[in-house]
């Protein structure tokens, strides 16, 4: 799905955010099932305290098998490229199993990471 199919479909579509809360504290993540079959990630923080102490891509495994219970086949979300530190989002996703499917002229960097099909 391109960046202006996701935008579309959003468009037409009414959707229910769900928020992942880190135990401790030190960050969230939400998210929603698409209508594609796809799970997508809307946001993600992370205290500026807890930053690069594998925080994110805990919420990220979590929300891996929260994608394999909902039987999605792929997770995706964007990271926007105004952010300053957009390449670091984007490279600490792809060290979780993402990859850059593309850079949008509107500024937004598109990950997806399909999800292997329970055997």
């Amino acid at each position: 799905m391109s960046y202006g199919e996701m935008r579309e479909a959003y468009d037409w579509e009414v959707h229910t955010r769900q928020t992942l809360v880190d135990p401790m504290d030190r960050g969230f993540m939400t998210f929603e099932l698409a209508p594609d079959g796809g799970l997508y990630i809307v946001e993600v923080y992370v205290r500026p305290s807890y930053r690069r102490d594998g925080v994110a891509r805990a919420m990220l495994e979590r929300i891996k098998r929260i994608a394999v219970q909902e039987d999605r086949s792929h997770i995706y979300g964007t990271v926007s490229t105004r952010n300053p530190a957009w390449r670091a989002s984007v490279a600490a996703q792809e060290a979780c199993g993402f990859e850059l499917v593309n850079v949008s002229e509107q500024g937004e960097a598109l990950l997806r990471l399909t999800l292997a099909p329970e055997e």
